[in-house]
């Protein structure tokens, strides 16, 4: 069972970028500045925490987590293209051990249903409306451009400045 300790974010200050993301335990790392940042994870942090705070434990003083949630989010936001999708993330975008994961760049779509998921969760957790609003927009951008009349594409590749759905899909995507 997860627990917070006090200090449920923290800065990667000096690593790959400054996000506020889960104390992470790798054998043999004593510096957090080596562990790599797995994108899906850190989001996974978000829903989670909503998880614990509505269901599991629900005396637990939400604004403990507000930096680690609200700093993930804004992130986030930073890597939007104009779609309103995330587009590029940097370092590894995980999704599941497969061929999925393969599929990451530019805009995968399984990550951006995972997005539309945390922005519903931040924006309740916190009062944000415009989180919520935007996770409506987010996950109904996805579904329309990965959709392809059977299946859900699971990404888009820039081509000539245009975003082109490949034909790769996996069951994460589905």
């Amino acid at each position: 069972r997860w627990q917070s300790r006090g200090n449920p974010g923290l800065s990667l200050a000096g690593a790959q970028s400054a996000v506020p993301a889960l104390r992470l335990g790798f054998p043999r790392q004593s510096r957090l500045s080596e562990v790599p940042v797995r994108r899906n994870l850190i989001v996974i942090h978000v829903l989670e925490v909503k998880e614990y705070l509505t269901e599991r434990n629900k005396t637990v003083d939400k604004e403990l987590f507000r930096k680690s949630v609200c700093g993930i989010v804004e992130f986030l936001e930073k890597h939007e293209n104009a779609d309103g999708l995330l587009q590029n993330l940097p370092s590894w975008n995980f999704v599941e051990w497969s061929s999925a994961n393969d599929w990451v760049q530019d805009v995968n779509y399984p990550t951006n249903f995972l997005y539309a998921e945390v922005l519903r969760a931040a924006g309740e957790l916190y009062g944000r409306s415009d989180w919520l609003e935007k996770a409506e927009r987010v996950a109904m951008r996805a579904r329309e451009l990965s959709f392809d009349g059977e299946v859900f594409i699971d990404n888009a590749t820039l081509t000539d400045g245009k975003l082109v759905n490949t034909k790769n899909s996996s069951e994460a995507g589905q």
